[in-house]
Formats: C-alpha cells, sequence, structure tokens
C-alpha cells in the first residue's frame, strides 16, 4: 500500500488527535500542522491544533482555525493519538506548559521531512527528500483523497514556499513544483502569500536589518563564512519581537563569496546557532550536529556552550573552515 495512504488509515483509526509541531514555528510548521487539522477534521475526526509559542507576522493571516495554546498533561493525554508534524527532535517539540516529549502517553505519529528525525513513533513517515513537510501533508491529503480547498491549498503553499524561499533554494525539486502547480490549480492564494513573507515589512524591521549590516555582520575564511550577531540590545531598540528574526540569516547568505552563512543569538548560558549552505558541498548539518543540533545539510541550527560572542565564534569559524576545506 501507498506509504501516503497507510498514514491517513491509521490516523483515521483514531477519534480524538491532537498535532503539533516544533518550537518556534516558520511557515513550513505552520501551514503544514494547520492543513492537515483542517483535513482531519474535515474527514470526520475531533482534531486539535497545539501551537504554544508565538507565530510570525507573516503566518498569522493564514492561521484562520481555532487552536489551543496550552494542554494540561492529563488533556494532553485524554486523546487518541499524538501527530508531530514538521518536527526532528524530542527537546525541540512544542507542547507548552513545561509539558516534553516523554510527558506524551499516547500512540505517536511522526511527520516530518528531517533526514535526521529522532522522534519514532508507532507510526513514522518521514520523507527526507521532500522539499518540505507541506510536501508530505499534500501527499497524504492527495493519497485520502481528501479535497484540497483555497484554505488548505494556501496553507500548504506558503509551508512549501517558506522551506524552499519561494522556490530559490536547492530542495526545490521537480516534485516540489508540481504540487505547487497543484496547490495554484486548487485555488493557493500566491499572491496573498508572497505579500506577507516579502512586501510587508515594517520600517522599524529595515532600520534594524541596516543596523544588524553596518554594525554586526562579519566574515572570515577569505570571505565563504559569513554570520550575524543577533543582540537583545539591538532588538530592543527597534522593538523587534525574536518571532519575526527567522530570515536575517538571508542577510549574511546573500553576500556574494559566500559558502556558508549564520546567526548566533545568547541563549541559556550558550549561544543559539542557525547555519545555511548556498553550496551543496558545503554540509552545514555536519557542523550542526556535532553541535547538539541537526536539521538538513544545507540549513541547519545548533547550540554552542560559551560565554561571549567571540568564543562562540572562535568555536563556530573553527568547524566551518574544516567543512570548507
Amino acid at each position: 500500500m501507498d506509504r501516503f495512504k497507510e498514514t491517513a488509515d491509521f490516523i483515521l483509526k483514531h477519534k480524538r488527535v491532537i498535532l503539533a509541531a516544533h518550537e518556534k514555528p516558520d511557515g513550513d510548521a505552520i501551514g503544514s500542522i494547520v492543513a492537515l487539522t483542517i483535513f482531519l477534521n474535515e474527514a470526520g475526526l475531533k482534531a486539535d491544533c497545539l501551537l504554544p509559542d508565538e507565530m510570525p507576522d507573516s503566518c498569522l493571516p493564514f492561521v484562520k482555525i481555532p487552536y489551543r495554546k496550552s494542554l494540561s498533561l492529563e488533556e494532553l493525554n485524554s486523546y487518541d493519538c499524538f501527530i508531530s508534524v514538521d518536527c526532528s527532535s524530542k527537546k525541540r517539540l512544542a507542547l507548552g506548559n513545561g509539558l516534553s516529549f516523554d510527558d506524551i502517553k499516547i500512540p505517536f505519529v511522526n511527520i516530518d521531512h528531517h533526514i535526521d528525525n529522532n522522534l519514532g513513533g508507532v507510526h513514522s513517515l518521514i520523507v527526507a527528500d521532500a522539499a518540505a513537510s507541506a510536501s508530505v501533508v499534500y501527499s497524504i491529503a492527495r493519497a485520502a483523497g481528501w479535497n484540497c480547498s483555497v484554505e488548505t491549498a494556501t496553507l500548504l503553499y506558503l509551508g512549501l514556499a517558506a522551506d524552499t524561499g519561494t522556490f530559490r533554494f536547492d530542495n526545490t525539486s521537480p516534485d516540489a513544483l508540481r504540487i505547487a502547480a497543484d496547490l495554484r490549480e486548487a485555488g493557493a492564494d500566491l499572491h496573498a502569500v508572497v505579500e506577507k513573507m516579502y512586501f510587508s515589512r515594517k520600517l522599524s524591521m529595515l532600520k534594524f536589518e541596516g543596523e544588524i549590516v553596518s554594525s554586526s555582520l562579519f566574515t572570515a575564511c577569505n570571505g565563504r563564512f559569513a554570520w550575524i550577531r543577533l543582540t537583545e540590545e539591538l532588538m530592543t531598540k527597534h522593538s523587534i519581537e525574536l518571532r519575526n528574526t527567522e530570515n536575517l540569516i538571508d542577510l549574511p547568505r546573500s553576500l556574494d563569496g559566500v559558502s556558508a552563512a549564520a546567526m548566533l543569538r545568547a541563549q541559556n548560558g550558550g549561544f543559539k546557532v542557525s547555519l545555511r549552505s548556498k553550496d551543496p558541498k558545503v554540509s552545514v548539518g555536519s557542523v550542526a550536529r556535532k553541535l547538539d543540533g541537526g536539521g538538513h545539510e544545507m540549513a541547519a541550527g545548533g547550540f554552542i556552550k560559551a560565554s561571549t560572542f567571540e568564543e562562540a565564534e572562535a568555536i563556530l569559524i573553527a568547524h566551518i573552515q574544516e567543512i570548507l576545506n
């Protein structure tokens, strides 16, 4: 049987399901989880979407269904099934309210496209060559014969556009483009997605980016590695919320001659590191895995335990220099 149909059939054996994604959700996590919630409710299940973290401004207009921001432990395990979407790591699963992966005592379904997914589950569908989890959810819906409305098509288009950089990144496969075409035929609102992602910037964000470029952008490795520092002081100065900072890594990535880019932010006694590669031969995923993280080969993240930016950057440069060589 088709593996996407198998996943749909397994989920449909349950009456009440709860869905969650990774912490600090991006467009793919939000588009995928909300679309799947709608599909399942339309299929006759009682499906609830759990999104405890604040969403980026670019995604908010597309979430038109009620969703849970928190659950008690008792509520969590009162469902028949838990579905994780677009989350590869147990520690990144966003449950809120102090809950963790180990608190889940009900059947666990794992839907994702990250090759290093370690969640397991009684039913797991990991499609590592999919451009986005939105592609996986679309394939499940198509295999199950679920109707793709304008709302669900737009949500899945949002997810696909977010993870492919609106079809600019190397993960833009022929299958991703075919799915995008199907979603457009189903009525996906390309104009709304592109408008919110690229043409609805606040002046404060533009000034913030300008100051980052002028004061907090650095290069090493003969210009092949570039990174930015994301500081609380600068965010406060320009009234920028963390949920709206994911795409700032495009600033160093856009530099000519750069092969790898990073964004560093102080967090919990160290530094959260986001990594991107512009060269398929340069695996930032391998660096992330050495830094207690993971992700894709060209888009990943990790954590460096250090007391200063300078100390963290020295560690990161050594790892980057190794893969560049």
